[in-house]
């Protein structure tokens, strides 16, 4: 006879030499983490837990790492609190992986005390915990605190490093102070650093963003000759993508060339850099020879290098090539992704063709590799109502939406109805005004926060839409909404 307990799970019994040990729970424990099985290491944490064998501080790292990693920073902190109680203290990676976690998600305060929290019990940070501190102020655009950050490094017992000025300088040159970046990389060196080609690339790519293209090229000419720190495959694109900026494609092909004088071979990112950069002008033709040169030097064109070129051939609406590259992407057993679909499905939109539009989203279904995102969907429902004014096809594309259970609408895909309500003058007012209202409340219980583009649909028709504190957003007022009877007169 079959045990079970109260949720009819079977009971099986094991003698103590049948459990595993620590070590093989916590190597179980890990590659489930790192496969971002997360819900499933939590629970072999508990039965670990449960049948005798007690975690110790790397299973529990294991797991916070794993938490972090996904974003779930609160359930990270979870963890270690449970640690805690357990009499287990956290230790430096403990400390690391959290404060990493919190950068990432650009929560600084909560960073910032868990490296108070670190020195008080003697755990001194490394230069790479500051580092990526640095990196996220930096990403943040806090340059000015990356700075002070940097400067107090300079007087304590752990010194910057290469990389942090280089994090600093990228900074900067985010922000477009081009003179502050030219400043500490002075001081940088000053102070004894030596500038590798990642440090000049920073650089490199700062100038390229404020289009002071003179002063880059004169930049890779002193690397070229005077420094140790020679160009680079990165540093060619960098230079290439400033000149296909400016619309200069002369100039970005002879730095492309001058790459290959140079020994540096290009990649597949450098050759998509120049095919955006033609296709960008317009030259699909010269695209297409860049596209054939870089087959010829044994570079495989990917995924980008065909969409680049089916999204220019969709702007310029020769679809004809653009679904001839879909196929030579099938015949060369090249896989396509979503942006693929959906850059051809807004071609065929564009030209009011929506029966091979719904022929690719039908494609894309049947395509196990790749799924319809919301993209795609919000493409669709702004096809039907805005292109072909076929309110009747957005809702029944919007239904099939709400019904997927991988994809969810979100702001944009509401509004794209709003929209197509709207604009249908020649349908009758209290109708169009009805559906809106009827879409606003799905909109609700789908906890969706409106934004100013979707009131504006509602203004354009002179109709109540309910502010965000109102009860609207809280209440089911049931359907259809009467705006006269439960909406206040007041203006979102």
């Amino acid at each position: 006879m079959v045990e079970r307990d109260e949720f009819g799970r079977e009971i099986v019994y094991v003698s103590g030499k049948d459990i595993p040990n620590k070590f093989q729970w916590s190597k179980h424990i890990n590659n489930l983490v790192e496969k971002g099985l997360m819900e499933k290491a939590m629970s072999a944490a508990r039965d670990m837990m449960n049948l005798g064998v007690e975690p110790n501080v790397i299973t529990f790292n294991t797991l916070i790492k794993g938490w972090c990693k996904v974003g779930k920073m609160s359930v990270a902190m979870h963890v270690t609190k449970v640690m805690l109680k357990m009499g287990l203290y956290p230790d430096e990676a403990t400390y690391k992986t959290l404060i990493r976690g919190y950068c990432e998600q650009h929560d600084m305060m909560t960073a910032k005390r868990l490296l108070e929290s670190m020195i008080k019990v003697n755990l001194i940070p490394d230069i790479i915990t500051f580092n990526q501190i640095i990196k996220a102020l930096c990403d943040m655009r806090l340059v000015g605190d990356a700075t002070i950050l940097v400067d107090t490094l300079l007087k304590s017992d752990t010194k910057p490093d290469v990389i942090t000025f280089t994090t600093l300088l990228r900074g900067w040159c985010d922000v477009g102070d081009m003179k502050m970046a030219y400043k500490i990389l002075k001081s940088m060196i000053e102070l004894g650093y030596e500038p590798n080609v990642r440090t000049w690339t920073v650089i490199l790519h700062g100038l390229c963003q404020q289009n002071a293209m003179s002063d880059a090229m004169h930049l890779v000419e002193t690397m070229s000759a005077t420094s140790d720190a020679k160009p680079n495959v990165v540093t060619f694109t960098t230079l290439v993508r400033g000149w296909c900026k400016r619309g200069d494609m002369e100039m970005a092909t002879k730095v492309f060339d001058l790459a290959w004088k140079m020994n540096v071979v290009p990649n597949e990112i450098s050759y998509n850099t120049l095919i955006r950069g033609w296709c960008e002008k317009g030259c699909e033709d010269r695209a297409i020879e860049v596209m054939e040169r870089m087959k010829a030097a044994g570079v495989r064109p990917d995924v980008v290098t065909l969409n680049t070129l089916i999204r220019s051939y969709c702007k310029d609406r020769n679809m004809r090539a653009a679904m001839s590259l879909l196929g030579t992407m099938r015949g060369t057993g090249l896989r396509r992704d979503d942006r693929t679909y959906n850059t051809l499905m807004q071609g065929w939109i564009e030209l009011k063709n929506m029966d091979r539009a719904i022929d690719l989203f039908k494609q894309m279904k049947r395509n196990k590799r790749v799924c319809p995102t919301i993209v795609t969907y919000t493409l669709l429902i702004n096809g039907w109502s805005r292109s072909m004014k076929r309110m009747d096809m957005a809702e029944k594309v919007m239904q099939e939406l709400m019904n997927n259970r991988d994809v969810s609408p979100n702001d944009r895909t509401f509004c794209a109805l709003f929209r197509g309500y709207s604009c249908l003058f020649h349908e009758n007012r209290n109708w169009r005004a009805e559906r809106m209202y009827f879409w606003l409340c799905k909109m609700r219980d789908l906890r969706i926060k409106p934004n100013h583009h979707a009131v504006k649909p509602f203004t354009c028709m002179n109709l109540y839409f309910p502010a965000v504190d109102e009860p609207f957003w809280t209440t089911d007022f049931g359907m259809p909404f009467d705006p006269h009877r439960h909406g206040r007169r007041r203006r979102y």
